[in-house]
This record gives C-alpha cells, structure tokens and sequence, in this order.
C-alpha cells in the first residue's frame, strides 16, 4: 500500500489505516495484527516508522502489546455509570452556552461489519448515516456520526426530530485528533476525545453515535454515588 507523500506524516497515516480496520470491525478484539516488520514491508517504511504509529495506538486504547507475543487489539474500554441521559445540545444549554449544529451528511447507506453488529442488523440492511458539527455559542466544539434505522426515527429529513430513548452505554477514550477531524474542528495542536453512545428503547438498540470532542472546549463530569451505608 502506498502513502500519499504529502503533508501528513507516515506515521500517521499507518495510525489512522489500522484504527480504521478495528474500527470497521475487520480486525476483532484479541486478533493478533501484522508484525512491525511485516508493516513495514506494507507501507514501504522503517521500523521507526511503524512502533510510532502502533505507539500512537496503545495510548489510544486500540491496541496492546504482549511481551515475546506481539501487538493485539485491544478490548474496548467500557464505563458503565448511572447518570442522566442528556443530548449533546441539552449538555450545551445546561451550560448556559447556545447550541447549534451543521448537517454534513444525511444518507441511508450500507453499514460496516460492525455497526451490523452493534444495532443487531441483518448484513443487507441499510441505515441511515448523520454527520453533523456540533457549535457551542457559535463555536465548532465537536463532530458526531449517527447510524440508524429510518424507520426508528421517521423525521430525520426535518432538521430537528424527536428521539425515544430509556438507556444508553457509552465509551470515552483520549485520542489525538488527524488532519481531517482538525479541518473540521478548525484547530490545531489540540488533543480530544471521542465519545460513543448505543441507544436503547425497551433493551433493542437502535441507534449508535461516535462522537469527537474538543479537549478544550468540552469535558466529562460523572456522578459518583457511594454502595455503602
């Protein structure tokens, strides 16, 4: 496979190629991935190069490295907490700000392997995909992508619609942010945050959000309660 020569570095490159085959599901948690030298061999880089990239992984939570074994995919983090379950534009107003939002993309299309998953689809079920930015007092503050049935929420061709939710999981890890997602967020040397969200209504998940935050605009707070006494 060849890398574009432009301005984002190799590494990087390699970073977001293997992020991409976890993320899409076509490398499974626990699957031993190509060695350093083999990926070298692929993109045609030194070793540097690629223990870079792979590195950049690790402190992302997507891969882990064993000892004399080699480099694995990682199980994903998981914080299951009780809490109020709050959309990113009520977080927003609940923080005196004025929420906003921008349409990038609003299509039904074929999903990947693992959002089938995910949302307990069949493989020729299509869904709908939602890209937006999110604004805070007029402020880009993060990018959300949204999969679901069309059925489940027949007014997503009206710019607001109403969503039936009773519980949610979500997943929160630090990541660096690439050269797309700092075009889109309009900063730069800016770490963040990417927030995912299935969705239930009465146990069937219905929709799945993937969410990237600026660090410095936005944060999690979680309510802890004592089990004792």
């Amino acid at each position: 496979m060849l890398l574009d020569k432009g301005q984002i570095p190799s590494y990087k490159q390699i970073s977001k190629h293997v992020r991409g085959k976890i993320v899409q599901g076509e490398w499974g948690v626990g699957q031993k991935i190509p060695t350093e030298t083999e990926l070298g061999k692929q993109f045609n880089v030194s070793r540097i190069t690629v223990v870079k990239a792979l590195e950049r992984l690790v402190e992302e939570g997507y891969l882990k490295r064993e000892q004399a074994k080699g480099t694995f995919v990682n199980t994903p983090p998981l914080g299951i907490f009780p809490s109020e379950l709050l959309s990113t534009s009520e977080s927003i107003t609940r923080k005196g700000e004025k929420p906003g939002f921008i349409v990038l993309e609003n299509k039904e299309i074929l999903p990947s392997a693992r959002i089938v998953k995910l949302l307990g689809l069949c493989p020729n079920d299509k869904v709908w995909k939602l890209k937006q930015l999110f604004l805070a007092n007029d402020e880009i503050i993060g990018i959300q992508i949204s999969y679901f049935l069309k059925e489940d929420f027949p007014e997503v061709d009206k710019k607001t619609y109403n969503i039936n939710i009773d519980s949610a999981l979500e997943t929160c890890r630090a990541i660096q942010l690439d050269e797309e997602e700092q075009e889109l967020l309009q900063v730069k040397d800016v770490t963040g945050f990417s927030v995912e969200r299935l969705f239930y209504l009465e146990g069937k998940p219905v929709k799945f959000d993937c969410s990237i935050m600026r660090s410095d605009r936005v944060d999690s707070t979680i309510k802890l309660k004592s089990t004792l006494g």
